[in-house]
């Protein structure tokens, strides 16, 4: 169960409705601040921790039409519930309270799950960027280096019919392509000079 209603009174026609000593201390909470309209809080239950919130519960005029003395009271209510509870009760006077209680239990689960389910995004999200991130320096950065290195090594070997590079864009990596273009076409002058 996660939740508990009870129309907790102090002086119940039926005693399951009698108010236990928390429900009494809210329902004198009520009757000693009587412009609330409404009083919350947490206490401890024998399940852990719980929060709960109350209304006031008044007796109206018309209440009173069994709730004043016994002898007022209808003879089928004597009957099944007899004439010593839920009497002498004054117009316009805070009985008891509606109370509803609900385990902080519940809460806390629904925050965990959301903390986990927060979580779990966060780090999808964290290994999308590292792998996408990954993967723009591969081909924007290691791949575009590895053709200068791998053209660089066939030129220290001693090939002379090398195209030249592709160069693109105007970043760092380009200029270094085309400083190797140029460096590349330097060499082979320079061989042809030297009649290699």
């Amino acid at each position: 169960m996660s939740y508990t209603y009870k129309e907790a009174t102090l002086n119940p026609t039926n005693l399951e409705d009698r108010a236990t000593d928390w429900e009494a201390d809210v329902i004198h909470d009520l009757r000693d601040h009587p412009d609330l309209k409404e009083v919350s809080g947490d206490r401890q239950t024998p399940a852990g921790p719980a929060i709960y919130l109350a209304e006031p519960l008044t007796a109206a005029p018309r209440c009173l039409e069994c709730h004043s003395v016994p002898s007022a009271a209808p003879k089928a209510m004597i009957t099944v519930y007899g004439s010593s509870n839920g009497f002498g009760w004054k117009p316009n006077e805070i009985i008891g309270a509606q109370i509803i209680s609900v385990p902080l239990s519940v809460p806390i689960a629904i925050a965990d799950q959301a903390y986990h389910q927060l979580l779990l995004i966060l780090i999808g999200t964290l290994i999308a960027t590292i792998l996408a991130l990954d993967a723009g320096v591969y081909w924007l950065v290691i791949l575009p280096l590895k053709r200068v290195s791998d053209t660089a090594d066939r030129v220290s070997r001693g090939e002379k019919n090398i195209d030249p590079l592709t160069v693109r864009g105007k970043d760092e990596i380009a200029s270094v392509t085309a400083s190797f273009n140029r460096m590349q076409l330097s060499l082979i002058k320079a061989l042809n000079m030297l009649g290699e």
